[in-house]
């Protein structure tokens, strides 16, 4: 499902979603989760995690200006290198916005009175409401291991096995993401009359009588 910008994704309990931005930058929410893609352009990506939990997998950056940014309740986060980036704001009615960084990731924190640098490791609490309104609680961080962070895990080193097996340059451009899906479904072979080609196994078109390409999407 391609999304756009001003978009805006709310998810059933007990469901999880992944946005994939290209072949190594992807979105990731748990259930109850709302996010709004503010911004969706050439320069950059923005978007606004308005309740839930959300993990941002940053593998690459390019040097060119580009950006990524994430906004919850009283901050905004933009990333600087690349990594792991987990934001949670199911507490944000009692007062409370998580950010945690790990994989050597780092991001600049803002909320409306501080701003510093956040580094792999590390996990900052943001209070929106009492006395220590903006202010941020510090501390170490070595991995949570609930359900989704574990999901996300597994999400991560598939995508790092398809990308190993990718034939980026080769047979499709490094833009040309999801084409590394492929090799699930198919393999490319020769032809004498149009070059290399893709061509499905056998299994993936048993399941359609009349198999034809982009009629059913994934055929």
């Amino acid at each position: 499902l391609p999304l756009v910008e001003g978009d805006e994704i709310v998810l059933e309990n007990d469901s999880r979603m992944e946005i994939q931005l290209d072949s190594w930058n992807f979105i990731r929410l748990d259930g109850k989760a709302r996010m709004k893609m503010t911004t969706l352009n050439e320069d950059g990506v923005a978007v606004s995690l308005i309740a839930g939990s959300m993990s941002v997998r940053i593998g690459k950056m390019d040097g060119d200006g580009k950006f990524f940014e994430m906004d919850a309740p009283g901050t905004t986060i933009s990333v600087q290198k690349t990594g792991l980036f987990d934001l949670d704001s199911t507490d944000s009615v009692a007062g409370r916005v998580r950010l945690s960084v790990s994989d050597d990731g780092e991001a600049r924190v803002y909320s409306e009175t501080s701003g510093f640098t956040i580094r792999s490791g590390r996990s900052a609490t943001l209070f929106l409401v009492g006395a220590r309104k903006g202010e941020w609680d510090l501390a170490d961080f070595s991995g949570t291991r609930n359900d989704f962070s574990k999901w996300v895990a597994s999400r991560d080193q598939l995508i790092a096995k398809k990308l190993e097996g990718a034939y980026f340059d080769r047979y499709y451009d490094t833009d040309f993401y999801g084409a590394d899906d492929l090799n699930d479904y198919g393999t490319w072979v020769d032809t004498s009359d149009y070059g290399t080609v893709w061509r499905p196994h056998r299994t993936t078109t048993r399941v359609y009588a009349d198999c034809s390409p982009y009629r059913y999407g994934h055929c």
